[in-house]
Order: structure tokens, then sequence, then C-alpha cells
């Protein structure tokens, strides 16, 4: 592995990190997207490239190319306030080719908050689901907040954007709605799609008119809805049986 050391905000790797972090378009492009921070880059084998900040211990990774920046160049370059001083760049991982009407998968309807977006990652992996499924509209799922809020679940839980809702077609689709069937009478199939509107919008009428089934979180009526994240965290607690001990 070359270590090189990079001082000018004009080298072609920094503005190359710089604007993976800032496109979606340029990521899914170069097919590449960038982790930030050490809990990031736990698990991983391999990078394409390692950019550290002068004094920091480079993480035990395989990559073709090892840069150190001064203080103040890693700070421009980082997308974090207090970054930890490391970040790498990596290949986007595969997306989930085959949507199995056996399995359980979750999607996300014009899902936009990042952080909600990372953390539904990260509770899905935790709850073994088999996929999660993203609409047009949607934030990017490789984007840095939601790869920071994600904590590596995004490299272990196979992520696709539709393209069309015939997607779906034979899949037990369950869409959560405050007026659904309430938990925690409500029957989950062995395989489903379970889908999370938009903090804003909600689920889209067209996922409405395809569902299945409906499903409800019991609540105080002095409540309208639940923060996206946290409808998702208990929809899949119970949808996997833990709280019935399975």
């Amino acid at each position: 592995m070359k270590i090189l050391r990079i001082t000018s905000r004009e080298n072609p790797r920094v503005k190359h990190i710089v604007k993976l972090m800032a496109s979606r378009d340029y990521r899914y492009e170069q097919k590449q997207y960038v982790l930030e921070g050490a809990r990031s880059l736990d698990g991983l084998q391999q990078v394409e490239e390692i950019f550290v900040r002068d004094g920091i211990e480079p993480p035990a990774i395989k990559a073709k190319a090892l840069y150190t920046l001064s203080p103040s160049l890693f700070e421009a370059t980082a997308g974090t306030e207090h970054s930890q001083g490391v970040m790498a760049i990596s290949a986007l991982p595969p997306q989930l080719e085959i949507i199995d009407h056996k399995k359980r998968y979750i999607l996300l309807d014009r899902l936009q908050d990042p952080g909600n977006m990372g953390t539904i990652i990260r509770t899905a992996c935790a709850f073994g689901l088999e996929g999660l499924l993203l609409t047009k509209g949607s934030t990017d799922p490789f984007s840095p907040k939601v790869v920071r809020s994600a904590m590596g679940a995004e490299r272990s839980m196979p992520l696709r954007l539709l393209r069309s809702l015939e997607e779906l077609s034979g899949c037990n689709v369950i869409v959560a709605d405050m007026k659904g069937n309430p938990l925690p009478a409500f029957v989950w199939p062995s395989g489903y799609v379970l889908c999370i509107g938009s903090e804003a919008q909600g689920i889209a009428p067209e996922l409405h008119n395809i569902a299945n089934d409906t499903v409800a979180i019991p609540m105080n009526k002095k409540m309208e809805s639940l923060n996206a994240a946290v409808s998702a965290g208990i929809l899949l607690y119970a949808s996997t049986g833990h709280c019935h001990g399975g």
C-alpha cells in the first residue's frame, strides 16, 4: 500500500472524496461511497483508499493507498465538525437483485431524514430482515449522514431502489397506518414487505392501493404519530416474534 501526504485542497484525491460526499449521482457513477469514523469501518477487510489526519493511527484495513492530511485540511475535507480523523472510500455494495415473496423486507417510502434511514437500516439488520427497499424520492442510503447513522449496517443489509411498484408483485405488502389493525393482535405472515412512510407525507396512495394489510401501533390519543425510526423499530420487533418469546 502506497502512503502519500496531501497538503492542498486542489489535490485530485481530495476533490474526489469531497465530490463523493456531496453528490448522489457521482457516487453511483463511480460506484463508491465514503465511510467516516472508526465505527463505520468496523468489520471491513478492504477499502479503496484511506485518509487520516496527522497523528491518527491508520485502521488495519487493506487499501490501494493511504493518504495523510494536515489537521486543517482534514477538517476542511471531512463531513463532520468533530471528526475522528479517519475516512475511507469503499466500493458500493451490490444491490439486492431478487425480491423473494417468502422473505421479509422493509420498504421506506420517500423517507427523507438521513438519521431515521440509518437507524432503520441498523434496526432491520438487527432483526434479521433480508433486505431494505426504497421508493423514488427517498434520501440516498449511501450519503455520509445515513452511513454514519447506519454504522456499517448498510454493508450487511441488501438494498434496492424500486423503479416500479410492480416489483412487489406476489409479496405480502403491509402498510404501517394509524388506522390499521392494531398490535399486538396483528398476525404477521412468514414473508412480507413492511412499508414505512415519509415523515411529512406518510405512505403514497399507490402503496395503499396494492397493500394486502395495514398495521397500527396503539398509542395515547394525545399523540398523532411516532418518529419513523421508532415506528419501524416497534413494528420490526413485533413482526419477528420477539415480543411473544419467538
